[in-house]
């Protein structure tokens, strides 16, 4: 590690958290009509930006995956995986998807079969809402959220590692 954490830095991001859990305890009101602007703004300006960001992780994580940077070792260079690859990717699996598609694996589309995203413009509960539905399923439970996890994950891991 790089020494003492900045106490100034530090203090300010713990006063600003602080400040905001008041305002959420105190204000409920207030901040439930700003918190609620606040996120229809960004998602009806900046939507398409998650999905641009959700596929530029996927792709960062195909890259480096299949470049010169996938043989970048992360652990001593004596270290033995404690797994197997397969194990890994059940566990992954099991943590990361487990309850979410059990949960959320018929729940999701058909929240979006009855009631659409209003970006995608389709009429509720018809063929397309069902096409749509499935398509945003399939987004949300596929490689991206993945590709997300895999690229915060691979930072940590190197930083470290090599940091």
């Amino acid at each position: 590690m790089a020494g003492a954490p900045d106490r100034a830095l530090v203090g300010i991001g713990m006063a600003a958290v602080a400040a905001v859990v008041l305002w959420a305890w105190l204000g409920q009101e207030s901040f439930d009509s700003v918190s609620s602007t606040s996120l229809a703004w960004v998602l009806d300006n900046f939507g398409w930006l998650f999905v641009v960001a959700a596929d530029a992780f996927l792709v960062l994580c195909l890259v480096l995956a299949f470049s010169r940077f996938g043989q970048i070792r992360l652990g001593a260079d004596d270290s033995e995986p404690e797994f197997g690859n397969l194990a890994w990717i059940a566990m992954m699996f099991s943590a990361g998807m487990g309850i979410g598609l059990m949960f959320y694996g018929v729940g999701e589309p058909l929240t979006h079969y009855l009631a659409p995203p209003p970006a995608s413009g389709v009429r509720p509960e018809s063929s397309a809402a069902a096409a749509t539905a499935l398509e945003y399923s399939f987004f949300h439970w596929t490689l991206t959220p993945w590709a997300i996890y895999g690229v915060a994950g691979l930072a940590l891991a190197y930083s470290y590692n090599f940091v």
